[in-house]
């Protein structure tokens, strides 16, 4: 455990909180210049969207109490309790696919061992590396952005206890 010296202060900036807690785009009613995260965010999607095939599915489901069966899964459809949901997942890009299919024609025209297909193998792999690397870093941006809302809201508690005339605790 490391000791904190009276003042100090582990964490995002008094700057950077009250620029994320004015930020225009994410808050409602704030006039302050975007967030680091608001910035962030096209640049993130750009990226996405070349690793990543976006994916948009509708699942119906039917619910009968507490358990949760996908339609058609059961016989005894009797029509009640359905729902539709729209989910949004991750799938493979189609420079991704192009790269499986090239790999498969190559090994097929060449042979497994061949430069070329090693080649292409190598960098299947880096690409499922960084799609790993991108969505622990996607989370890991989605934390930091919590910890400064969490920031923000202890600088608010602070501000309404010293408006506050009597004490807390009475002597």
């Amino acid at each position: 455990d490391v000791e904190l010296e009276e003042g100090e202060r582990r964490g995002p900036t008094k700057a950077e909180t009250a620029k994320a807690a004015n930020c225009r785009k994410c808050r409602e009613f704030k006039t302050g210049p975007p967030c680091a995260w608001c910035l962030l965010t096209p640049e993130f999607e750009a990226l996405a969207n070349q690793i990543f095939a976006e994916v948009k599915q509708t699942v119906k489901r039917k619910v009968r109490g507490l358990d949760v069966l996908l339609i058609g899964e059961d016989n005894d459809d009797d029509g009640e309790g359905r729902l539709e949901e729209n989910i949004e997942t991750y799938g493979e890009s189609l420079l991704w696919r192009t790269l499986k299919a090239v790999s498969k024609e190559v090994s097929r025209t060449f042979g497994s061992k061949s430069g070329l297909n090693l080649s292409v193998a190598a960098h299947l792999r880096e690409m499922e590396a960084l799609k790993t690397e991108f969505l622990k870093l996607r989370g890991l941006s989605g934390q930091q952005r919590q910890i400064v809302s969490s920031y923000d809201e202890l600088e608010m508690c602070k501000l309404r206890f010293s408006k506050v005339d009597r004490p807390l605790v009475s002597p």
